[in-house]
């Protein structure tokens, strides 16, 4: 179970990612990921001081989820560049398989 375990929160640089040095680590209830509206909640709420960019949640199953901030707007990726879904999609209750 990934929830309630401790994330890295990384930063996505033109040709690297570093951990994110103002919030390296966060923890995930079950509320935060019951649907998609709920997690970009958490996220928004997370990340309002946090520069525009991509950033991702690395897990011990590999990237919990990978989003966009732009403004005060948060777009999550489904998939990765090689096609594979990222393991927030998994509890999501509001997505259809």
């Amino acid at each position: 179970m990934v929830l309630n375990d401790k994330m890295t929160v990384m930063q996505v640089r033109p040709h690297y990612s570093i951990v994110y040095q103002f919030k390296p680590i966060v923890k995930l209830e079950k509320k935060n990921v019951k649907t998609q509206d709920d997690f970009k909640k958490f996220v928004k709420d997370m990340s309002m001081n946090w520069k525009d960019g991509d950033y991702f949640l690395k897990c011990s199953q590999g990237t919990f989820a990978y989003f966009n901030i732009k403004g005060s707007r948060v777009k999550l990726n489904k998939k990765s560049k090689m096609g594979k879904e990222y393991v927030c999609w998994q509890y999501f209750t509001d997505t259809k398989r």
